[in-house]
Order: structure tokens, then sequence, then C-alpha cells
């Protein structure tokens, strides 16, 4: 399921509207029994942050941004260390 969820995410990133409809109404069904697919939430989080800059139209945004909410309500450690993994480390020399 993890798989299906990285397709819808990056369908939110298409030029194509019904792309990006379909990528919306797959989040937002899986949304509905995240038990069944709340078993990777690393990969999921590492692919939002790839995917992220591309979701430019705001209904996808918005399901994006209920996703990122679901996971951070139901697995706030592992959603805190997956960003924490995949952020940009920091300048050295900053104070």
């Amino acid at each position: 399921m993890t798989d299906i969820l990285m397709v819808a995410i990056e369908a939110l990133t298409a030029e194509d509207i019904c792309d990006r409809q379909m990528g919306s109404k797959v989040l937002d069904t899986a949304m509905g029994d995240p038990a069944s697919w709340m078993t990777d939430v690393p990969k999921l989080m590492r692919y939002i942050y790839k995917n992220i800059e591309g979701v430019s139209t705001e209904p996808a945004r918005h399901s994006l941004h209920s996703l990122l909410l679901l996971l951070t309500e139901r697995c706030p450690r592992e959603v805190v260390r997956s960003l924490l993994e995949i952020s940009p480390t920091c300048d050295r020399n900053w104070p």
C-alpha cells in the first residue's frame, strides 16, 4: 500500500488535472483506513519531502497536508525522526 501512496503523492505534482485529482482521491481514501498503510512512515516522509515543492494546486496541497497531519497524529515519533534524518544538516559556522 505504501507504493500506491507514493504514486498518488507523485500524481499530485502532475501537470494534468485528472492525475492530480486522482492522486488526491487516492490519498483521501487511504486516510480513511490508515492502519492498512502506516507501516513505513519514514519511506513516506522521504517521498513527501522529495515531491512537496512540485505540489502547486490548493486541492493537492490540502490532500498532502491532511496526510502529513494524520501521520503526525498517529506516529509523531516516527515523523519527527524522519524529518530530522531528511532535513539538511546545519551549517557548523552558524552561531
